[in-house]
């Protein structure tokens, strides 16, 4: 069975929690960008705060189940186990797409922050 208890959001120790959190959004390259090409007229809190709390509500929903779903995860993260030779193929031929799509879907972003910058 698995507890709520293993949620690390959810431990004394939130160290790695933040970490994550800011990088996973990249709100460092990001944010500075979309503002200087931002329209005026355009609401940046209406803008920034939906989207951010769907995609943090996206994310917990999906740790949360992937934590019932792979009770213990022993360290590793939810990644390593999708793509684990342990793992039925369709699986792990998700767990690849899902990296491969990340990765795909971050470059055209990348190249316009770079280009801007």
């Amino acid at each position: 069975t698995t507890h709520l208890s293993e949620v690390k959001a959810l431990k004394h120790d939130q160290s790695q929690v933040l970490g994550t959190c800011i990088f996973s959004f990249a709100f460092v390259i990001t944010i500075p960008t979309w503002a200087h090409e931002k329209h005026q007229s355009v609401n940046t809190q209406l803008a920034v705060w939906p989207s951010i709390v769907g995609s943090v509500v996206l994310k917990v929903t999906f740790g949360i189940f992937a934590l019932f779903t792979f009770n213990h995860l022993s360290g590793s993260n939810i990644l390593t186990k999708l793509t684990s030779l342990h793992e039925p193929l369709l699986i792990r031929i998700c767990g690849y797409l899902f990296n491969v799509g990340g990765i795909l879907c971050g470059i055209p972003p990348v190249c316009i922050m770079i280009r801007n910058n």
